[in-house]
């Protein structure tokens, strides 16, 4: 989902073939300057299902500032109404991605995890150190998919992935 009434148009079918193949399903929220971070909310949770075995969800914040329609107070404001409203409904903290200049422009001093940084030409920064996702490249291949997919690693072990995908029925 991106914003208050943006949804990927294969979202359901990419779930459900997803599901289908035991492939651990998650989703994405692109923040959007254009709109509160209420009716954001809103559109991400009547749209991605609460179900057992899912990720955590994510909201991707990457926006530069010369393109935010939001001063830095209502970003903040914004951010963590969405922030707050989804870990509620999803009863998990949400993952936060994110790249390094939206990371030192917006987020330095704030506590951002977990963490799916964006550092496709070195290794993750400094505010970075403690991440859990990493998209280490943009122009990965995968058999099936025609075109450049982005390449990710997870910080940790296959268990803790587990235990990552089942925690939105922990709480």
């Amino acid at each position: 989902t991106e914003g208050s009434d943006w949804i990927d148009s294969r979202f359901s079918e990419n779930w459900k073939n997803a599901n289908e193949h035991g492939i651990t399903t998650g989703a994405y929220h692109y923040f959007s300057t254009m709109s509160p971070g209420s009716t954001q909310a809103d559109n991400h949770i009547n749209t991605v299902p609460k179900v057992p075995g899912m990720l955590p969800p994510v909201i991707d914040i990457e926006f530069s500032r010369d393109r935010s329609q939001m001063t830095d107070d209502e970003f903040h404001r914004n951010f963590n109404i969405l922030r707050a409203r989804l870990e509620e409904h999803y009863g998990v903290k949400p993952i936060i991605y994110t790249t390094r200049t939206f990371h030192f422009d917006y987020l330095k001093g704030q506590p951002v995890e977990p963490l799916w940084t964006r550092s496709v030409f070195w290794k993750p920064y400094d505010l970075a150190k403690s991440w859990t996702f990493w998209q280490y490249s943009c122009l990965g291949r995968v058999p099936g998919i025609e075109g450049a997919v982005d390449l990710n690693v997870f910080r940790s072990t296959h268990s803790e992935f587990s235990q990552l995908s089942e925690s939105v029925f922990k709480n």
